[in-house]
């Protein structure tokens, strides 16, 4: 079975990190209650229905009508329309019994038909992306078919239907919605959102497919099942997984199922330090390869790596720690003094002595966390990119004001340009010097660990520069930095993004704001409870799908936020942008104006020429 899920989410272009086979989390299947039992010897009668019948009774639905009878409907237009509702509650039903992942529901593409002509035409995959319906008309007919068969065909009429909430439905669509597995799983901290579920569940509220839970096997719905005049509707299924791979069988689904519930117990031990069942694990700083493994199941599912990620709950737990021991400390030196009677100043000094100690054992702590700080800059190549930024924005900014290119500015000049208020695309010559070989290389980049395992071993570099976003600058527009290379089915990623703040980010300073998950087709769309802003030290890598939405926030404090920029992609891809990085269409600034030195520096070169 592992062999098998590594096989099927390679072909859905997902990559699996580590030697050997991945361990796969078992999943259990939830019993099936037992159907009351069936009256022996039970008999309906079944009526013939005409399409004049079934309007009026959708014009009046508050019309009774008799529950007890099995219905027989002639018109195969009228039986298609039955269908589609049919399709919309199973496929409802197969979503709700597995486990999401990234907040993203698993959906199934459902045909349910007959041998006289009539068949469903709805799409039941609920968030409709172009990959579930393209893949799915072109191979429909290998998915998975239950009900109907070579028996089927040798029955003489359709199936038939009953009175169900006085509206018409499939006679036998409790014993389909019986046969459908249950997934019981408890796999720790996943993400708190059902965003998408609850979306799925707003559009199906004026639908008879809610409420699956009340189509119980009855009486009558198994007469219709076991009829042995009237035939049972073949029912084809399709499974699109939450990283969009396809399956046509219940069996690779459920593997698939395995290998997403095993990346997110991974992801949640090593950067939530939550065990499977939700308990808080042990403060200890996970290896590099399972730092970076879970870096990139993570990347995979939300579209996001924020180096370090690993690290943070470490802190946090020593910081909640620290409060609960000098709470606790506090506590014991009340007691203390209400029985001994100690004077309050020496009270004072030994609480004081004892929280300073906690808090050099924090400290100590958190550098032994943080120490031997991978993939990032160190702290003199953050100051040098920083310099080095600051000098280029003052260099263009003198040129501009000489030269009086203020409206050419709104423009944008080959080297330097806005995008959007008070926020500056910059391009620097200085950068493709030896000097910054930590920043370009390819061997030298401390961060290319991680690039390849994304892209691969062919990944290269692109683009480069820096993003300003300076004081008073307003929240940018939503956006992707690029579109899918093709909307028939979901791609790998093929280009990323790498931001390294050269300030410390902050919620005031204008960190960036990313939606996670909509590198994915079908779900480009902001939503506001999906949001992550990345928080990070001067020098931290931010890495993001090219795909991925995201915003620059506001700055409102009264320093400038500087951050270097890397766009990669792989050798292979033909990925070409020629909107963000076209030089071609804006002017040439030129050669641009030095700094003009200060009465200190220029007194400082007169000293040195005249010595």
């Amino acid at each position: 079975a592992a062999t098998a899920a590594a096989t099927s989410a390679g072909r859905s272009g997902v990559v699996v990190v580590g030697k050997g086979k991945p361990r796969i989390a078992k999943i259990k299947i939830k019993p099936k209650p037992k159907p009351d039992p069936i009256p022996t010897n039970s008999t309906a009668s079944i009526v013939t229905i005409t399409t004049t019948q079934i309007r009026k009774a959708a014009k009046n639905p508050k019309q009774k009508n008799n529950n007890n009878n099995l219905l027989h409907i002639p018109s195969a237009i009228e039986r298609s329309k039955i269908y589609n509702e049919t399709a919309i509650a199973i496929a409802r039903k197969e979503s709700t019994c597995l486990p999401s992942n990234g907040s993203r529901p698993w959906q199934c593409q459902v045909i349910v038909k007959d041998s006289l002509g009539a068949s469903s035409d709805v799409d039941t995959t609920w968030t409709s992306p172009a990959c579930a319906t393209t893949h799915f008309q072109a191979g429909k007919k290998k998915a998975e078919t239950t009900g109907g068969g070579a028996k089927a065909k040798t029955k003489k009429y359709p199936p038939l239907f009953r009175w169900f909430r006085n509206k018409i439905e499939l006679a036998a669509l409790p014993h389909f919605l019986q046969m459908i597995d249950v997934v019981d799983v408890n796999c720790g901290k996943l993400k708190k959102i059902r965003v998408v579920q609850e979306e799925i569940d707003e559009q199906m509220d004026d639908s008879k497919a809610t409420d699956l839970e009340e189509r119980k096997v009855t009486t009558l719905s198994t007469l219709a099942w076991e009829d042995i005049n009237h035939a049972v509707p073949e029912i084809e299924r399709r499974w699109v997984s939450p990283d969009q791979a396809i399956f046509r069988s219940r069996t690779a689904m459920l593997e698939h199922v395995e290998v997403l519930l095993e990346r997110d117990t991974l992801v949640d031990r090593i950067l939530h330090g939550c065990g499977r069942r939700g308990d808080m694990l042990r403060p200890v700083k996970a290896t590099r390869s399972k730092a970076l493994e879970a870096g990139h199941y993570r990347f995979l599912r939300d579209g996001l790596w924020v180096i370090g990620q690993e690290n943070d709950w470490l802190i946090e737990r020593l910081e909640e720690n620290f409060t609960n021991a000098v709470e606790m400390k506090t506590q014991n030196m009340k007691k203390i003094v209400g029985k001994v009677g100690r004077r309050k100043d020496d009270d004072k000094a030994m609480e004081e002595d004892d929280e300073h100690l906690l808090e050099e054992k924090l400290k100590n702590s958190r550098v032994e966390i943080l120490k031997g700080k991978q993939w990032g800059l160190t702290e003199e190549q953050t100051l040098l990119c920083y310099n080095a930024v600051m000098d280029q924005y003052e260099k263009v900014m003198i040129t501009v004001k000489a030269r009086a290119l203020y409206h050419e500015l709104e423009d944008g000049f080959d080297v330097f340009r806005e995008r959007g208020r008070g926020r500056f695309d910059m391009q620097l010559p200085v950068f493709d010097t030896p000097e910054y070989d930590f920043l370009t290389d390819l061997k030298r980049a401390a961060w290319m660990e991680v690039v390849k395992t994304i892209l691969g071993d062919d990944a290269t570099l692109v683009h480069k520069g820096a993003f300003l976003s300076m004081p008073g600058s307003e929240t940018q527009v939503y956006h992707q930095d690029g579109v899918h290379l093709t909307t028939k089915y979901q791609r790998p990623c093929h280009a990323i993004n790498v931001f390294i703040p050269l300030v410390e980010l902050t919620g005031k300073n204008g960190p960036t704001e990313f939606c996670l998950g909509t590198h994915m087709l079908g779900y480009e769309y902001y939503t506001k409870d999906m949001v992550e802003i990345p928080e990070v030290l001067a020098g931290t890598p931010v890495m993001f799908d090219y795909r991925l939405g995201h915003r620059g926030l506001r700055n409102t404090t009264a320093q400038c936020r500087p951050v270097i920029y890397l766009t990669y992609t792989s050798a292979s891809n033909e990925f070409r942008d020629s909107v963000n990085f076209s030089s071609k269409r804006y002017r040439k600034l030129g050669d641009l104006i030095e700094k003009p030195m200060s009465r200190e520096e220029r007194a400082l070169k007169r000293m040195r020429e005249s010595g």
